[in-house]
């Protein structure tokens, strides 16, 4: 199963609660909420999600690209293959582009 929810305004509340679904989906393949307004705590409630005991070794792709996870929520994120026994460590798509801790800081330079 493909659940596609890009750009429907979901913020860490929502991503809490899809995170709950996520546990509970047995078919899901890939989850899409690609630019929503999710930030690190929903970042970190999809973490719980996908490290846990219950999480679903179907799970090929998650996209979370273009949203407002912060550098916490990115290396939460960026862990969780290494983290569990239940996704693929081959495979797996973890999309988080855009977001605001996805690439380093800029560096100042004095010239």
């Amino acid at each position: 199963t493909k659940f596609v929810l890009n750009l429907n305004g979901i913020c860490d509340v929502g991503a809490e609660r899809l995170s709950r679904y996520i546990l509970k989906a047995a078919s899901l393949v890939e989850l899409h909420l690609a630019d929503n307004h999710i930030g690190s705590p929903g970042a970190k409630d999809f973490f719980k999600a996908l490290t846990g005991k219950k999480a679903k070794p179907l799970l090929r792709v998650v996209n979370l690209e273009r949203n407002a996870i912060t550098d916490s929520g990115v290396a939460a994120l960026r862990s969780v293959p290494e983290k569990t026994q239940a996704l693929p460590k081959k495979g797996f798509k973890l999309l988080l582009a855009g977001n605001p801790g996805a690439y380093p800081k800029p560096v100042a330079v004095n010239l």
